[in-house]
């Protein structure tokens, strides 16, 4: 079962910049689960994220992370991490198209 169903997807967008968003590939939630783990990950507020996700869907431009906590999605603004600051190598949103 998808993270998110397709329609719904579709019609979402990033609370802190109003792009597309997609569902973010799992390496990079590990990444920021283990960055989170030693306090290197930031809202949009600027505190550090203090629990680990289940998920993300990540916007167009690769800068905002909506967190995903069971199946819930967290579209509040405040709460998105900030990926402007990391310097993740795989922060590119994935693909579904396919699915």
């Amino acid at each position: 079962m998808p993270l998110v169903d397709k329609h719904i997807l579709s019609i979402l967008r990033c609370p802190n910049s109003g792009e597309t968003l997609s569902v973010a590939d799992g390496e990079l939630i590990t990444l920021l689960n283990q960055r989170i783990l030693d306090g290197q990950v930031h809202d949009a507020t600027g505190e550090s994220v203090g629990d680990v996700i289940d998920g993300g869907l990540i916007n167009e431009s690769a800068t905002w992370l909506s967190p995903v906590h069971g199946r819930i999605i967290d579209l509040n603004p405040t709460d998105a991490i900030d990926l402007h600051t990391l310097a993740l190598s795989n922060s590119e949103p994935q693909d579904d198209s396919n699915d």
